[in-house]
């Protein structure tokens, strides 16, 4: 850019959670994609065969893919704690695939053909561990003035599932959630006309 040349910022830190908190924020959630594979899991899968077989086995591909998010994960669980150390009065909520979710772990997040598979499968597993783990959430979330409801989001869920995950039913179920003053999110309902924006302009750049 210009006379600079710039990498992704990830590489110094993978979140930048204490920017937040310098402004003010008491109440952080960082949405982390990227968690290495456990790889006892593919024993279960047919289709890598009976043994699981070796991450190695699956290309150099696989094998980078699995370091960087080792490195990139410990670094964000150690810059996560030393916050909750030095900010003992702030909620952090960190939302991840978990260890053995392998969908996460070979879809590309970063292409665009598979984004919806992507995002069907990451609103169903955090939506199931939403559900799972609901107490807690709902706890830190009423600290911070935030109403949440397990029935909304196995309601939403089903709906969505029942769909197929239709890209028009997800839209729906996002433009009927309503805000803290009881009416829906005007913002939300232009993510149909974003969405073709942005079509139409990987389509030029293709």
């Amino acid at each position: 850019v210009g006379d600079h040349e710039y990498v992704d910022g990830g590489l110094r830190g993978t979140a930048s959670l204490d920017l937040a908190i310098e402004e003010g924020a008491s109440l952080v959630v960082c949405i982390n994609p990227l968690v290495p594979f456990d790889n006892a899991t593919l024993q279960k899968i047919p289709f890598f065969g009976p043994d699981g077989g070796y991450l190695s086995e699956k290309g150099v591909q696989a094998i980078m893919a699995q370091a960087t998010r080792i490195v990139l994960h410990a670094g964000l669980h150690y810059h996560i704690k030393q916050l909750r150390r030095s900010h003992p009065d702030v909620d952090i909520i960190l939302i991840e695939p978990r260890a053995d979710d392998y969908q996460m772990f070979f879809y590309n997040i970063m292409r665009y053909s598979t984004r919806l598979k992507v995002a069907q499968h990451g609103f169903e597993s955090v939506t199931l561990d939403l559900a799972e783990d609901y107490p807690r959430y709902k706890e830190t979330l009423a600290r911070h003035g935030v109403t949440i409801s397990r029935r909304r989001v196995i309601e939403e869920l089903h709906q969505l599932q029942q769909s197929d995950f239709d890209p028009a039913v997800v839209r729906q179920v996002l433009q009927a959630r309503p805000s803290a003053n009881g009416r829906s999110h005007n913002s939300i309902g232009n993510l149909q006309e974003t969405l073709a924006e942005l079509e139409e302009l990987l389509a030029v750049s293709d």
